[in-house]
């Protein structure tokens, strides 16, 4: 056993997988095109929108009033007071937590503009999706929506080179098929050469690890 290769007990690698190329160019996966650049200016002025109001709410600082019923012996629950016969809660946002709102959203508008007016794809997307996680149940899907519309669509012009909906699916269909037909002429074209190539097979050459020399039978 001390006679043995290293290289016959080493594990073989299994083959790597091929990737498969991108059915679009790069710039265009990357980039953005004037649908998606519409809906991402659109997008960006909606965010400045939310930062004004946002302002205007830090500025006015009203407060939340709420209401609650009595309780059974006719007084007000913790925290509430009698306000014109009725149990209300007046609570006051803090400006910090204003603030922090505002200067928030107007960055990541600035980001969004920026990255529009780039036609970055990436860039757009991520902005979108962060100010989507950020900004709450409100407003917050309309830009987690913008921001997954783009990553699917970018995810269709690489894999199928189109970025719409029934584009993608013909050309998944038409892959499809053509993979189908691809598989059945390989099976037929692998039967052939393994029956050519079992008629035509060579003898195993001698290994000179473990065939025995030949003795040399001449006469001294």
């Amino acid at each position: 056993m001390s006679d043995l290769d290293d290289s016959s007990i080493a594990p073989s690698k299994a083959p790597r997988r091929r990737r498969r190329p991108s059915k679009a160019p790069r710039s265009e996966i990357l980039g953005l095109n004037q649908l998606e650049q519409r809906v991402s200016w659109a997008a960006a002025a909606f965010a400045y929108l939310l930062a004004t109001f946002t302002a205007l709410l830090w500025v006015r600082n009203q407060p939340t009033v709420t209401s609650a019923k009595t309780l059974a012996n006719g007084s007000c629950p913790r925290g509430f007071h009698f306000v014109h016969k009725v149990c209300q809660e007046v609570a006051y946002v803090s400006a910090g937590s204003w603030e922090f709102r505002f200067f928030f959203i107007m960055i990541v508008a600035v980001a969004l503009t920026y990255f529009t007016w780039r036609k970055k794809r990436a860039g757009v997307a991520t902005f979108a999706i962060f100010l989507g996680l950020g900004n709450g149940v409100f407003f917050g899907p309309l830009f987690l929506l913008l921001g997954v519309w783009l990553v699917m669509r970018a995810f269709r012009l690489q894999k199928y080179g189109d970025a719409s909906f029934k584009g993608a699916n013909r050309a998944a269909r038409e892959q499809s098929a053509e993979r189908r037909a691809n598989r059945r002429s390989g099976v037929k074209s692998r039967d052939s050469s393994s029956a050519t190539t079992t008629s035509r097979a060579a003898p195993p050459t001698p290994s000179k690890r473990y065939t025995p020399k030949k003795q040399n039978t001449r006469r001294r």
